[in-house]
């Protein structure tokens, strides 16, 4: 009696056979592979494209420049706030204490730059919770916050000169010895009472 290979062994063995296994393997993994490329397509749309902002990279107390400590850094529309900054100035200073993996905010920064009121004063602007009324450019004026736990007030910066002003804002030359303290309250809006 002589062995002969089962027809199944044969199938195995013949060629047209091994390439149909290798082919339906093949077609297997692209069709596998494209799935999953459209799924991560719909999940980067869902996410948004990125968009470049500002990380803090070192802790930043209020009131210190924030320039140094930062980096830009791209991130998905999704995971970027409203208001993240862009691109931070180098005279930019903390309002608030800023911490390492932060998205930076544009209202956590204020952008002090040198104002018409000499090298001794510095252009301010803060976020405002009550306006004097008939208030002009070139006024003088102190600016205070509320502590909203015991309702006491506390005045920030005093015979500021008025630069700009809206509804939401004002901005005013503030002396270098109030810059800090003025730049520490500045993330709450302050109340402007004119003197001058």
């Amino acid at each position: 009696m002589v062995w002969a290979p089962s027809l199944v062994r044969r199938l195995i063995r013949h060629r047209l056979v091994q390439a149909g296994v290798v082919g339906a393997v093949g077609l297997a993994m692209v069709t596998t592979v494209s799935a999953k490329a459209a799924v991560l397509d719909g999940q980067r749309a869902e996410w948004g494209e990125p968009a470049a902002v500002v990380v803090v990279t070192e802790p930043v107390a209020p009131g210190e420049p924030v320039m140094g400590a930062t980096e830009i850094r791209r991130l998905p529309l999704a995971l970027t706030p409203p208001d993240a900054a862009s691109y931070v100035s180098p005279d930019s200073l903390a309002k608030v204490a800023l911490y390492p993996g932060e998205v930076v905010l544009s209202t956590r920064l204020t952008l002090p730059g040198r104002s018409s009121g000499g090298s001794s004063t510095a252009a301010l602007t803060l976020p405002v919770a009550v306006q004097s009324p008939l208030l002009v450019e070139g006024d003088l004026v102190d600016l205070w916050i509320v502590d909203g736990a015991d309702l006491s007030s506390s005045r920030v910066a005093e015979h500021v000169s008025v630069l700009a002003f809206s509804e939401r804002d004002i901005t005013v030359a503030v002396p270098n010895g109030q810059i800090e303290r003025a730049t520490a309250a500045s993330l709450r809006p302050v109340i402007v009472t004119r003197i001058g």
